[in-house]
């Protein structure tokens, strides 16, 4: 398109050039037919001076001639160059303007300890993004909430990913975007979603993961109830994986911190499940790491979702190992039990509390999902429910940390 418009502008110009010239073919050497208005021919010889006073005779010297058309073509040609290099510019200042707007200064930062670790995760152009999402087509829209869209998408090698659209661009929003792009390049594990990559150049940036085709747990187990989640061996693994992937967290090496990261928002709805029912621990936009001598964050205000907020965390004010723990033990309650985290069956004690009561008092087998319950998994079932009572304890160092309790998991019965 570019190449057919500059050759337009080219012909034009040669058009007008001949016209007030004239044009020229060579008859024999030294010798031109210079054809000027009203299209009179005459010989003249290159270089010779026409004394012919009236209109109709143009004497023109070959060099000037030549020299007359390569302006008219350099003119255009290097207009052209000088509009394309100035757009140029000026989409790049704005791409740096969008890209320190949605937090990259954070990331390139000497004195921020967020660092992408993890090479393999790369920055995205906006074109990229806009063709693997048909260009923000609605069609492609498979989740939405009050921070974002996701779309399901395909890179131009072939690959399917979910591309998360921030909807926000603030202060907090930015915290957390860059959070979830720090801690997912820091760690690698198959119950964690993997990062490709983001892209910060854009009015609102992007984050780009791996594809989980069969959707969150909550969706699956409280709303669609699949058939196949009626199998106890299947929740079993669920927990074990997720578990695995907190574990995982607790844990992460990192030269600029304890090794610790929280996840501060474990939940069903943050919990997907591929086709061959893998469980994937996501969204990270409120994690943290913890830093050199820290075992806790301030939260200003109560932070969380209802339900699985631990409580000690609401009245001190500071979350902790201790605290992702607490959730994972209210996630374990759910598949046990059957019922929702924000159930009110239980009035003011809440499903945690009301389980591990139960658990205590030795009255669980009535609170188990029928769906699950057997004369065959019934001790197994007492066991996590155990665990889970001992992650739901009301104090922090009443708790078992994510070692112990994968441990228990995999059929370590030593008391925790």
């Amino acid at each position: 398109m570019k190449m057919s418009l500059v050759a337009s502008v080219l012909y034009f110009h040669f058009v007008i050039l001949s016209e007030a010239f004239g044009h020229t073919a060579d008859l024999e050497d030294n010798t031109t037919i210079v054809y000027t208005p009203p299209f009179h021919a005459t010989h003249v010889r290159v270089g010779e001076a026409h004394s012919k006073p009236f209109w109709g005779y143009t004497a023109v010297p070959s060099g000037f001639l030549v020299l007359l058309v390569g302006v008219g073509v350099a003119i255009p040609v290097f207009s052209w160059a000088i509009y394309h290099f100035v757009k140029r510019q000026r989409r790049k200042r704005l791409r740096r303007r969008f890209f320190i707007q949605n937090g990259g200064d954070l990331l390139s930062s000497p004195s921020s300890r967020s660092t992408v670790g993890d090479q393999r995760i790369r920055l995205f152009e906006e074109e990229e993004i806009q063709a693997a999402t048909a260009d923000y087509s609605s069609d492609r829209i498979i989740g939405q909430g009050g921070e974002g869209l996701v779309f399901k998408a395909m890179l131009k090698n072939g690959t399917v990913v979910a591309i998360k659209k921030a909807l926000k661009v603030n202060k907090v929003s930015r915290e957390c975007f860059i959070n979830e792009i720090v801690i997912l390049s820091n760690v690698e594990h198959r119950n964690i979603v993997r990062l490709f990559g983001f892209c910060l150049e854009t009015d609102h940036p992007f984050l780009i993961y791996e594809y989980i085709p069969n959707g969150d747990l909550y969706d699956l187990f409280h709303v669609r109830r699949e058939e196949y989640l009626n199998s106890w061996e299947v929740r079993q693994t669920i927990l074990r994986e997720v578990g695995e992937a907190l574990k995982k967290l607790h844990s992460i090496p990192s030269q600029d911190s304890d090794g610790v990261v929280l996840h501060r928002d474990v939940k069903l709805a943050n919990i997907l499940m591929d086709v061959n029912h893998r469980t994937v621990l996501a969204d990270f936009g409120f994690a943290r790491i913890l830093g050199m001598g820290d075992n806790h964050v301030t939260m200003p205000r109560p932070f969380g979702s209802v339900g699985y907020m631990d409580p000690q965390m609401l009245q001190s004010g500071r979350y902790t190992e201790q605290s992702d723990i607490y959730s994972l033990g209210i996630v374990m309650a759910e598949l046990i039990t059957g019922e929702r985290a924000s159930t009110d069956a239980h009035g003011s004690l809440g499903l945690g509390h009301y389980f591990a009561r139960c658990v205590g008092k030795r009255r669980l087998f009535n609170l188990i999902d029928p769906r699950i319950r057997t004369n065959d998994n019934a001790d197994e079932i007492q066991w996590f429910a155990e665990v889970a009572a001992a992650c739901l304890r009301q104090k922090w160092l009443d708790r078992p940390n994510m070692v112990q309790v994968v441990k228990a998991m995999e059929g370590d019965r030593t008391p925790i």
